[in-house]
């Protein structure tokens, strides 16, 4: 494995609930500081030359603006915030991951990706497919929500995941959807790659994916 050193410190969380420093939140109820944040840039710490960084699912922007690398790129079909602050090194693709990817020009590659759109295993699929397509040998891929926590929480469509939860009469508004399927497709159909889940009892589960070394 390339990533000599690195340390995955997944034990935790950034608590409180903090605005974003340049970014201008439109909603009033903008998530706090999370998890994501703390493994990225232990990543892109990992990864001395890194310098570019993509991020499918921005919403909010908060991981996005605090991730601390000089280019990131962001991709959102309906985000929530103002799209004139964005601070320099800053860019965002307001539209779907499918119509960003078909725009972007075969030249640009990046460092560090985060996969954190749909909770749908077909376009979480597609985004990784895609994002390989802009990677060189050192990119890493952190895959959000790879591990439902229960059978209501793997339903693809948020909606339904969230009424079966409640007419089960369990607590909490947890979903991620079949992304874990992502894992399985990853295992059998692409040998190049190699990946290993996150998990704790406090934070999301997540996999970070990267390239084998050819021996």
């Amino acid at each position: 494995m390339r990533l000599q050193g690195l340390k995955m410190r997944v034990k935790g969380v950034i608590r409180g609930n903090r605005s974003p420093k340049t970014l201008k939140d439109s909603s009033s109820d903008a998530p706090s500081l999370n998890w994501s944040v703390r493994r990225i840039n232990t990543l892109a710490k990992s990864l001395p030359a890194a310098s570019t960084y993509l991020e499918i699912g921005v919403q909010h922007g908060l991981t996005m603006e605090n991730i601390r690398m000089p280019f990131k790129w962001g991709v959102e079909p309906n985000p929530l915030f103002e799209l004139d602050s964005l601070p320099p090194g800053m860019r965002l693709f307001h539209g779907t991951s499918d119509d960003f990817f078909r725009t972007l020009t075969h030249n640009v590659v990046f460092d560090v990706v985060f996969l954190d759109g749909l909770h749908e295993w077909q376009q979480t699929y597609r985004d990784l497919v895609n994002t390989l397509k802009h990677s060189h040998l050192n990119t890493v891929i952190l895959i959000d929500d790879v591990v439902p926590n229960d059978q209501h929480s793997a339903l693809p469509i948020e909606q339904e995941a969230l009424e079966a939860r409640r007419d089960a009469g369990l607590p909490g508004l947890e979903w991620h959807g079949d992304v874990y399927k992502v894992m399985l497709a990853i295992r059998d159909l692409h040998p190049n790659l190699d990946f290993r889940v996150i998990q704790n009892k406090v934070d999301n589960p997540q996999a970070i994916v990267w390239q084998k070394e050819v021996v």
